[in-house]
């Protein structure tokens, strides 16, 4: 009977079950949510014993014990980084970029301190953009201030033109 390596999609625990969960639901131990036993794995052999392991690909990085030599070992490949999402806080309307499973979850937001209870995804944040998009209520503050400043300007320019002409 091979083990296979896998986390909870809920609380990131580390959980072992054998060959014949594969596919299964089961309820975390850690967090108590109902999760599937991924059924696509990845086998990977344990550098100690060359025993043969299995893991879902969420675990490459993860340092996993081998059930065989119970040595601890680094599961092959790059560590898969979590979703990010992004949330709008009710409290203070910052934008809030977080893992996917902050959703249906209460946690402080970083900005305010606020408890928040993040219900719905404003988006997915792709892993390799940097780029913020700005709740539509801060691009209007921002677009009005822009404005202001120009205004400004353009009235401080013309009336340093005006005395100019004045002075001569």
């Amino acid at each position: 009977m091979a083990d296979v390596f896998f986390k909870c999609r809920a609380c990131d625990k580390h959980l072992v079950v054998g060959d014949e969960g594969v596919g299964l639901s089961i309820h975390c131990p850690g967090c108590q949510s109902a999760i599937s036993v991924p059924t696509v794995l990845l086998v990977h052999q344990c550098p100690h014993c060359d025993a043969k392991i299995k893991s879902a690909a969420e675990m490459k990085g993860e340092r996993v014990d081998c059930p065989e030599c119970g040595k601890e070992f680094p599961v092959p490949g790059a560590a898969v980084a979590p979703a990010a999402v992004a949330y709008i806080c009710p409290a203070c309307q910052a934008e809030v970029v977080a893992p996917e499973q902050v959703a249906e979850k209460t946690s402080p937001c970083p900005s305010c301190g606020a408890a928040v209870h993040f219900r719905r995804k404003l988006y997915l944040k792709p892993a390799s953009t940097s780029l913020r998009l700005l709740p539509e209520r801060q691009r209007w503050q921002r677009v009005a201030a822009l404005f202001i400043v120009v205004v400004v300007t353009a009235v401080a320019v013309y009336l340093a033109l005006k005395v100019k002409v004045v002075l001569q």
